[in-house]
């Protein structure tokens, strides 16, 4: 029997009466730090990390009188951030007594979503309610339409909770905004050469690094703060290049800044491959050794042989040894060659490594002039220099599912990388602790969706490469509205989506947010449910509000530190009791698994410990007797560290940067990064599996010449302002204060807008060529920009009915449309053009 939106909501009992229905009982809902008891009137300094951004830096919270008054660097964390806060940890304290918080549980008591009509509601009956829905659907076998569209923080923050809690409900219909929308296009791309590309997996050795280029990217003055941590004290001893058509915070900084044309900077990478290879200025040892590019293959452009090896749980292949005079695989190999065609068992054989430069040899300098605006002489000196002055490096990026050519982009930077020896040395390009084991484990096989993912299923109907990556959530506009028939076995699943939203706001954050009003109102969606801790652009649409807890009201399980080249743990510890009537996802999550019943919650563990790799009964036990401390100190006793170090410290160091950084060595020397060949990959056994060019090459982005800034035609650009963080601090006055003006307002180069007849602080109409969308903003005019393009910062524009304050500035994913790219789906968030028009 199918239920509609209205029973279901009726079913909620709206009433007081029945809402005071069920005593709560759910004593680990907020549990205390026994060991640290109650706070004193004395300031005490109290351990955790910062929730204002993904980087999860290791602070204290000052505490007086039982209120927080200030938000330090911990000196004890000082690998991940040194023992700094930025501007946004450090005015996180308002998000605790932000007074438009979601202070308790609520309920659609009528209108349609999108109106704020709601009633207040009691925790334990909506728990119950809950539990009752998720059950009867999957009894009905609907339980594959039970979806979740998380932030950044439900991966950062609660990526166990999350998985346990979807797996054990039977679905994998499960996205995070970032992964198509920052760092899935980079992570494929680096992935495809080196094994990994995950914000958390690597770091560029900047303490270490003698030349480095940047490239898509503002480490100056973006939000990855243990990256900006290690380059900022070190500004000065490295020569930095960056490429950028915007003068960004990081560009101000470069020795060398290279306004180059928006997508193209494949081409100047490629470029600087063929003057690198041309010239002989790569590492022939580290290449012959470390990467696939001796690798034998044969006229068809198949490898010659490949077979399992089983003790790396890699593939192995076959090089030509010229010390035998014969081909052997490539570990048992004392001399490869790089370059050569050869005749085995009557077959002629080349290596990828020649068939790799004759790929790049119409890549030249001149060529590239052409595309990015850059002059052949200055890629030419680049390359030279960047090759010659070792060690060198081509910074790991952060955020880019911006074009077309955005994984490509990224699979050229390591190789550029592996070309002057750089991949897991000082120097170069060094994994994290977290990375280094990631690499052992072949990692981003966990990232796979089966065949019944709904995700995958989408991607594969729109011709995207990775399919089996179904992380796009562009695809629930087309689930959701019913526009895509989503199967499982080959037969259409029945009813109607039910939708978990946690810490995103899709509204503000996904692009075309019409589209998703439409998804979200549609008659296909029975319930939506958000969770969050401020009412966002998106909360109205919901049918229930969960309120979470502020990362400084909360007691959090046990994280490995990552981001940095450190085996170290850490956590959160509650320096403020909860201000209101919120719960941590963690407790949500539990309690609701209980409330389905044993099958559930015994399961929900079983899943749970495999991902903490803790023993379930362990946690268990720990859960039922202190909450979430309890399950914390089952974590701490698995891992062999003291609890209340941890708690006295809140981050403890296992192994220091040396042993990581021997550990990067032996990754390399035993052939075990995550790539098919536990090597690099010059010769992409991945993409050859998917039906693709095993060789990098050029793909041009979508908007390749077609701005005309003579007729307001322009690229656009985005970057975050320095002081915000996605749209999630938009609303914070204190951030709002410290922000310089100019990132409210459209940023456009000073002779194209006198060209135009334009003038600084004007208001014009920005309009999209991709949405239709028209939005009245001002003008900044700047030098720091080029002629062609236009820049937004993409933090703003909050509509929200619930915000007291709004920071006005341009909601930038109105400008773009909702579309995909060709390898995992990124948004393309630079492909469209705009047209500036005076008023």
């Amino acid at each position: 029997m199918e239920v509609s939106r209205r029973d279901f909501l009726k079913t909620l009992g709206l009433s007081c009466a029945a809402l005071m229905l069920h005593e709560t009982g759910f004593s680990h809902f907020v549990p205390l730090a026994k060991a640290r008891i109650s706070l004193l009137d004395s300031a005490a300094y109290v351990p955790t990390i910062c929730g204002m951004c993904p980087s999860c830096c290791s602070i204290t919270a000052r505490v007086k009188g039982g209120r927080v008054e200030r938000i330090l660097g911990n000196p004890n964390g000082y690998p991940t951030n040194r023992g700094r806060v930025c501007a946004r940890g450090e005015m996180g304290i308002y998000r605790l007594y932000h007074p438009d918080r979601l202070k308790y549980p609520l309920v659609r008591a009528g209108g349609e979503r999108g109106e704020w009509v709601f009633k207040k509601a009691e925790w334990s009956h909506l728990v119950q309610i809950m539990a009752k829905h998720l059950r009867e659907k999957i009894e009905r076998g609907e339980g594959p339409k039970i979806a979740a569209i998380g932030g950044w923080v439900a991966w950062d923050h609660y990526a166990p909770f999350v998985l346990a809690t979807l797996h054990t409900l039977g679905t994998t219909n499960f996205t995070i905004v970032p992964m198509t929308g920052c760092l899935l296009p980079k992570t494929v791309g680096w992935t495809t050469s080196i094994g990994l590309g995950a914000h958390f997996q690597f770091i560029t050795d900047y303490d270490n690094v003698k030349y480095l280029i940047v490239v898509k990217r503002n480490v100056a003055g973006s939000l990855a703060v243990p990256h900006g941590c290690r380059f900022g004290p070190n500004l000065g001893k490295f020569k930095l290049v960056v490429l950028d058509p915007r003068l960004s915070e990081t560009a101000a900084k470069a020795d060398e800044w290279i306004p180059i044309k928006p997508g193209t900077d494949l081409a100047f990478l490629l470029a600087m491959m063929n003057v690198i290879v041309n010239e002989g200025l790569y590492d022939v040892g580290y290449l012959a050794r470390y990467t696939n590019a001796p690798m034998l293959v044969k006229k068809s452009g198949d490898p010659y042989k490949i077979y399992e090896d089983k003790d790396r749980g890699r593939h192995e292949y076959y090089v030509w040894d010229e010390a035998l005079g014969k081909a052997v695989p490539h570990g048992a190999a004392t001399s490869p060659a790089l370059e050569g065609v050869f005749t085995v068992d009557g077959e002629e054989v080349i290596t990828a490594f020649a068939l790799f430069k004759e790929k790049i040899k119409e890549y030249t300098p001149a060529w590239a002039e052409e595309i990015t605006d850059v002059p052949a002489e200055t890629i030419e000196r680049i390359a030279r220099e960047f090759a010659t002055t070792r060690p060198s490096a081509i910074d790991t990026g952060w955020h880019d599912p911006k074009h077309v050519n955005s994984a490509l982009i990224w699979r050229a930077a390591g190789l550029l990388n592996a070309l002057v020896g750089s991949v897991c040395r000082e120097g170069g390009i060094l994994f994290s602790a977290s990375g280094v084991e990631a690499s052992k484990g072949m990692w981003w096989k966990m990232f796979l969706k089966p065949e019944s993912d709904a995700l995958s299923q989408w991607l594969k109907s729109k011709g995207v490469i990775a399919y089996p990556f179904g992380w796009a959530y562009q695809a629930f506009y087309d689930l959701l509205t019913g526009k895509f028939e989503y199967k499982v076995n080959g037969k259409p699943v029945p009813g109607k989506w039910t939708l978990i939203i946690l810490g995103a706001n899709p509204m503000r954050s996904q692009m075309d947010p019409k589209k998703w009003e439409e998804a979200f109102k549609s008659d296909n969606v029975e319930v939506i449910v958000d969770i969050d801790i401020m009412p966002s652009d998106t909360t109205p649409y919901a049918d229930i509000i969960l309120p979470d807890c502020t990362y400084l009201e909360r007691e959090d399980f046990i994280y490995e530190a990552e981001y940095v080249p450190t085996v170290a743990f850490m956590s959160r510890f509650k320096a403020s009791e909860p201000l209101y009537d919120c719960m941590p996802f963690e407790a949500m999550a539990i309690e609701l698994m209980k409330a389905m019943g044993n099958e559930y919650y015994e399961k929900f563990f079983n899943i749970l410990g495999s991902l903490l790799k803790v023993d379930p009964e362990a946690l268990m036990r720990g859960y039922e007797s202190e909450g979430l401390v309890g399950l914390k100190k089952a974590q701490a006793e698995a891992y062999g560290i003291s609890y209340y170090k941890l708690m006295q410290d809140g981050y403890v160091v296992v192994k220091d940067e040396s042993y990581v950084r021997e550990e990067n060595l032996k990754v390399l020397e035993e052939g075990l990064l995550a790539t098919p060949s536990g090597r690099i990959e010059f010769y992409s056994l991945i993409l050859k599996h998917l039906g693709q060019d095993p060789f990098i090459g050029w793909i041009p982005p979508m908007t390749f010449n077609k701005a005309d800034p003579s007729q307001g035609i322009f690229y656009l650009l985005y970057g975050k302002a320095p002081t915000m963080v996605h749209t999630s601090t938009g609303d914070n006055p204190l951030l709002q204060r410290v922000t310089d003006e100019s990132f409210f307002k459209v940023w456009m180069n000073k002779s194209t807008a006198s060209t135009l007849g334009l003038k600084d602080g004007q208001v014009v109409y920005l309009e999209s060529l991709g949405t239709n969308e028209k939005i009245a903003c001002k003008l900044h005019l700047t030098n720091g920009i080029r002629p062609d393009c236009v820049y937004v910062a993409p933090a703003f524009g909050q509509e929200s009915p619930m915000f007291t304050f709004k920071p006005g500035g341009i909601p930038f994913n109105k400008l773009v449309p909702l579309q995909w790219g060709p390898v995992v789906g990124g948004v393309l968030t630079e492909e469209v053009l705009v047209k500036v028009v005076g008023l």
